[in-house]
């Protein structure tokens, strides 16, 4: 697992809330599902988001969970509760701590998870990463502690860059618990302007020692630069032949503000509405500024028993597999909640899409 650069480019305004709809394919039409509500600090930094569930029985927003960011020098504190409406009471549910060296370059991140019975914070996670003299990560290394305090590796990633600092390919590689064995790598192409055109990945198959086509990610863009469009296509090996499988089509205002990002599934040779994310901003009296936070995949519980939840999973398909490289389960729809039984104890991987259109890698425990 690993954090994702989470920055939003503001122009003499700033992020107020946005909704989150899913595609209903029986009424054809679109209904709320989130609604996220933005507070933001004297430096316009996001220090608060309330959440709230759309009841489409009572056709009301509940609330659902609350999270506060505290910024210091060199670390940031993320705290997400849930809201438990039996007592009116938000409870905590995870705890997430990121450190940066004197570059503002993320370097650590912990993930916590509370347990309510010992009233306290439990270590689980950790993440680093490290960086080239030109400031471009090139390693993220994940561990897990488990109920003892001893940690272990669970997954690596290593990336690669041209002369001009691009990213030319990734290796993610998963730990066996004597070494790292390979699961997925990428390659990078750019089009004239210098922007990332096509992301192609391979999945390592370990009975024919080989790397094998998973899947391919092209990206169209405007001219100012920002994402158009984009198209994920995943690879059929029955025909040999790449199969379109989901596209994302994003649209801004006149100052360059994300207004909607709307992804479609392509079902029965035609695009299908999936899930939509609409944005909404206030006017400031400031100059262009860039803002934001590190974002991780959170699973949770993490340690699990019978189920699993994965917070920014786009809630369509995903594959399981065990630290072996041996693919466990293919799953065509439901990675936003996915049951664990018959799993025997051990580690997990999860290849899922998150609600961005990109393939996420994630390591769980199963107790």
């Amino acid at each position: 697992m690993s954090g994702t650069s989470a920055q939003f480019r503001v122009s003499e305004s700033i992020r107020d809330s946005s909704i989150i709809s899913y595609w209903d394919d029986v009424l054809q039409e679109w209904y709320y599902f989130q609604r996220n509500i933005y507070l933001h600090d004297a430096q316009n930094r996001e220090a608060e988001t309330a959440s709230n569930s759309w009841n489409r029985a009572r056709q009301q927003w509940e609330l659902k969970s609350y999270t506060t960011y505290t910024f210091s020098t060199n670390t940031t504190l993320c705290i997400s509760q849930n809201y438990n409406p039996s007592t009116q009471q938000y409870i905590n549910n995870y705890q997430i701590l990121n450190s940066y060296n004197a570059q503002s370059q993320l370097i650590d991140s912990y993930y916590f998870s509370w347990s309510q019975a010992e009233m306290r914070w439990d270590t689980l996670n950790g993440y680093s990463y490290s960086y080239d003299g030109s400031g471009n990560r090139i390693e993220e290394v994940s561990r897990h502690r488990n109920q003892n305090g001893i940690w272990s590796f669970t997954g690596r990633k290593i990336l690669t860059y041209d002369t001009q600092n691009r990213q030319t390919g990734s290796l993610e590689e998963l730990w066996s618990g004597s070494g790292w064995t390979p699961f997925i790598k990428t390659d990078h192409s750019y089009d004239a302007q210098g922007l990332q055109g096509t992301e192609t990945a391979y999945q390592w198959d370990a009975t024919l020692a080989t790397w094998l086509p998973a899947y391919i990610y092209q990206e169209m863009y405007l001219q100012n630069g920002e994402t158009k469009e984009f198209i994920y296509s995943s690879w059929n090996s029955e025909t040999e032949e790449w199969e379109a499988d989901s596209r994302g089509d994003y649209a801004y205002d006149e100052e360059d503000n994300l207004i909607e990002y709307t992804q479609f599934n392509h079902l029965d040779n035609a695009w299908v509405g999936a899930y939509k994310n609409t944005y909404y901003y206030s006017k400031l009296n400031t100059t262009s500024r860039a803002y934001g936070h590190e974002e991780s995949n959170i699973a949770f519980p993490n340690p699990a028993l019978d189920w699993i939840t994965i917070t920014n999973a786009d809630n369509r398909g995903y594959q399981l597999w065990n630290t072996f490289g041996q693919l466990l389960r293919i799953e065509n729809a439901g990675s936003k909640t996915i049951r664990l039984d018959g799993l025997p104890c051990g580690s997990y991987v999860l290849l899922y899409t998150n609600q961005r259109g990109r393939r996420s890698l994630l390591h769980f425990i199963k107790q």
